[in-house]
């Protein structure tokens, strides 16, 4: 896919409205979950992706760089459109292992929603499903 295509797509999906989120730990079985082929694709790419020099990929909480292997993606936030119901599309942010031991489960879900808000202004986010840290 060339740079136009992946523009285009990222505007459907802003233009899509209502995003259905699913927050978990890294290693979760996504078996059974809405979307759960779509889900591992995305985080099976974001983390073959995430850890080279060129990678901008950081935590959405303490805006960490994960290129540095320092500290490693330990959650993810998945987002797809609502209105869709095959969806082909999801955004992806991650929560580095620091943040997911000692942040509040309220403050990552309030550093979630500001990231949701930069993918889909005005959106909302209905159904924001939260996996507890250990």
């Amino acid at each position: 896919m060339n740079r136009a295509a992946l523009r285009r797509e990222a505007a459907a999906f802003r233009r899509r409205g209502d995003l259905l989120t699913d927050l978990f730990a890294a290693g979760t079985d996504l078996r059974g979950r809405p979307h759960a082929g779509l889900k591992q694709r995305t985080v099976s790419y974001y983390e073959a992706n995430s850890y080279s020099p060129a990678s901008s990929h950081q935590c959405f909480v303490c805006q960490w760089h994960f290129h540095s292997r320092a500290r490693l993606a330990a959650a993810f936030l998945i987002a797809v459109p609502a209105a869709d119901p095959h969806p082909t599309a999801a955004a992806i942010g991650a929560i580095c292992d620091a943040c997911w031991r000692s942040e509040s489960v309220s403050e990552i879900e309030i550093s979630a929603t500001r990231l949701l808000h930069r993918v889909c202004p005005g959106g909302r986010f209905p159904h924001t499903r939260t996996i507890n840290p250990d």
